[in-house]
């Protein structure tokens, strides 16, 4: 087994094919991230429109990274 890196939350849709498809609730889901300790976020390329939502107070302490693929998502989490 590989350790994942925990210091990052991510949300998202994967498609059949493995395309990461964009979600509601982008704002919701990093203060949720922030309040708990997290601050990189990973997101679906498609909601980084998303992200001018949150507060630019708690947008700040946010590192974000934004994918399409899952390969992109194992390469993050998995330091490759």
């Amino acid at each position: 087994g590989v350790p994942v890196k925990g210091d990052y939350a991510l949300t998202g849709e994967l498609s059949l094919v493995g395309r990461v498809i964009p979600i509601g609730g982008v704002k919701e889901k990093c203060v949720a991230a922030l309040r708990n300790g997290i601050k990189k976020v990973i997101l679906p390329l498609e909601n980084k429109k998303d992200v001018t939502t949150i507060p630019e107070m708690l947008r700040d302490q946010l590192q974000f990274t934004y994918v399409e693929r899952v390969e992109e998502v194992y390469k993050i989490l998995l330091g490759l």
